[in-house]
């Protein structure tokens, strides 16, 4: 049975934004802003979208945790 698609491209997205965070152990990132990061790296459609799959799968798992701002904008970072 193939894999979806989409599932593939938010697994991959999830490899990259975490080995981004462990490049980064200090960043503080909303999902636009890895969104633009990601974009320069593997040009999706629907970027954003993939983008908040993935961060919502690495939070999950616990590699990731997400803080409310101000506006009730998200910011994500590794967690410790």
């Amino acid at each position: 049975m193939a894999i979806p698609r989409q599932i593939n491209k938010v697994a991959s997205t999830a490899h990259d934004l975490l080995k981004y965070f462990e490049d980064h152990p200090y960043a503080f990132e909303t999902t636009e802003q890895m969104a633009q990061w990601w974009l320069e790296h593997q040009p999706y459609e629907n970027s954003l979208e993939i983008v908040q799959q993935a961060l919502d799968y690495l939070e999950s798992l616990g590699e990731v945790s997400k803080t409310s701002v101000q506006g009730g904008r998200m910011i994500y970072r590794k967690t410790t």
